[in-house]
């Protein structure tokens, strides 16, 4: 593949100068370029760009993914994972999680219904679902640093913002706005960590990332403290002051990962971006060449991208992947319906069942079971006999035999024992399919693939508002033994995922690479730079 590159930059300089002189090239002109014009010029090596290179010696190829395991984990590593924590912890779920703060306050200053207080509720869940969409959309085109430093300054500002609204349904749509930012962040992190870190590690620092949002709710229950239901709109203001700063910082430190690069920029940058990656860390990446993966055979005479909407469905519904995307689909479904249905409706069984002082410990066994499942998920889910596929149907278990145990229970303390174990298995089940969708599907389309996944999963909760709601209704415990089938029957279908990520390099089918058919300079902007960066069809 090497001596058709070079034989093909030696044509296309010949006929250059051919055109300029008035002649005319002949196949047996021949005027070769000199290996010290080769090792000065990257555009036609494609060689890593490194002052202490032989011109003529053996170069190593390599893939992308193993040129970021050369690179190793270190600095770099540690500093994109303390930005992403911050985001969550003070950004995400400092700011999210007042939800029911906002609910309680505006409930007793406008004396709002029923129906008008789950609007302020549905109108977050509807910004989350079409932010997942739009979110996912925006990090395949322009980058998961600038969807993650966009999100974050619009969720501090449309938070904020909700402290000025002079009535319900002003606030309603502000949190309807708001939520737009909140999927599009956390899918968007997760996309980074699976494109930053190394195979043997990805899992691990996806389960870590989890105990941030815990730490952001402890931060917002010791505020609480301070400012009661009547004082929300000075709480709302307050937790949105922490996000200016790590605003700035996201803006400072964080960046676009070599994936993302290698994808969109081109080669260069890519390697550049690995280069950085290494000196962080205190590696260095030998002088090779990077090599792309392998090409799909395309007809090299049309010059088309189909990375437009129908060819993203294609790629995600494609024979390969179709299987794995339905049943992912259907597991997500699932575990949103139940655990919102807990989430929303378990302190109002509590208080209807003659309970109300177990809501606040419950409460504590919540935040209890989702830190101890955290450790769990670092221990196990890297490990290639369990990853991320057997770390689902034992939390689903755990999950479902929980909610039915923890409902039918009258001890005190066994029900809150229960929801302990029931968060142990919420977590488990969270961390590994969160883990599990970026790194099933191409760079060219994971975070529109993750933000799909997670916006049909948002119709779970969606549901779960209405349906469970009014079965409560009817009986007390009927809502709690569907959300523990729904659990059984996501344990189910995770039996049935085929593949398994832990450890192996993400499928890539990065750039897609297509022949001119003559010597002049493509006319498409994004076919300029790919041909920049010596893109031939092998």
């Amino acid at each position: 593949r090497q001596m058709c590159i070079r034989d093909r930059y030696q044509r296309r300089v010949r006929g250059n100068r051919s055109r300029r002189n008035g002649s005319t090239m002949s196949d047996k002109d021949d005027n070769p370029i000199s290996k010290d014009e080769e090792e000065k010029d990257p555009l036609i090596s494609g060689f890593l760009p490194r002052t202490n290179s032989k011109p003529g010696a053996e170069r190593p190829h390599f893939t992308l993914d193993e040129a970021i395991e050369i690179a190793g984990h270190g600095r770099y590593q540690h500093q994109a994972f303390a930005l992403l924590a911050l985001v969550w912890a003070l950004v995400l779920s400092l700011t999210e999680s007042c939800i029911p703060f906002i609910v309680s306050g505006a409930k007793d200053e406008w004396n709002l219904s029923g129906v008008e207080t789950g609007g302020i509720g549905f109108g977050l869940v509807l910004g989350g679902t079409i932010g997942s969409l739009l979110g996912g959309f925006l990090s395949d085109r322009f980058g998961r640093k600038k969807v993650i430093l966009f999100g974050s300054c619009w969720a501090i500002f449309f938070h904020g913002l909700c402290a000025a609204m002079p009535t319900w349904e002003a606030l309603a749509f502000c949190r309807c706005v708001f939520g737009l930012s909140i999927s599009a962040i956390s899918n968007c992190s997760k996309v980074v960590i699976a494109e930053v870190y190394t195979a043997n590690l990805r899992g691990r620092w996806n389960a870590c990332i989890h105990l941030f949002w815990q730490f952001g709710g402890i931060l917002l229950i010791t505020l609480t403290f301070a400012f009661n239901d009547a004082h929300w709109r000075v709480l709302v203001a307050v937790t949105a002051l922490p996000g200016v700063s790590v605003a700035v910082l996201l803006y400072l430190y964080l960046r676009e990962t070599s994936r993302f690069r290698l994808e969109n920029q081109g080669v260069y940058k890519a390697m550049k971006e690995l280069e950085f990656i290494a000196e962080s860390n205190g590696n260095t990446i030998p002088v090779g060449k990077l090599t792309p993966p392998p090409i799909p055979a395309l007809d090299s005479t049309k010059r088309k991208w189909t990375e437009n909407c129908l060819g993203i469905f294609q790629k995600i519904f494609s024979p390969s992947k179709r299987r794995s995307t339905i049943t992912v689909c259907w597991i997500f479904v699932l575990l949103q319906y139940a655990s919102a249905g807990n989430g929303f409706y378990f302190n109002e069984f509590l208080k209807r069942s003659d309970k109300e002082s177990l809501v606040q410990p419950v409460y504590y066994a919540i935040y209890a079971g989702k830190i101890i499942g955290i450790p769990i998920c670092w221990v196990l889910i890297d490990l290639p006999w369990i990853g991320r596929r057997w770390l689902l149907p034992p939390g689903f278990f755990l999950a479902g035999v929980g909610t039915i145990c923890a409902v039918l229970s009258e001890s005190a303390v066994l029900t809150v024992l229960l929801v302990t174990v029931l968060s142990i298995g919420e977590e488990l089940v969270w961390v590994a399919i969160t883990t599990y969708m970026p790194e099933l599907y191409p760079v060219s389309i994971r975070g529109f693939t993750l933000g799909f996944l997670s916006s049909v999963a948002h119709t779970g909760p969606l549901a779960s508002t209405l349906i469970s709601g009014a079965l409560l209704d009817v009986h007390l415990k009927l809502p709690f033994f569907i959300h523990a089938g729904c659990f059984l029957a996501g344990g189910m279908l995770s039996l049935t995922l085929h593949v398994e990520t832990a450890g192996r390099p993400i499928d890539e089918d990065s750039i897609i690479y297509y022949e001119a058919p003559t010597d002049e300079a493509p006319a498409s902007p994004r076919l300029a730079d790919v041909d920049k960066h010596h893109a031939f069809v092998e």
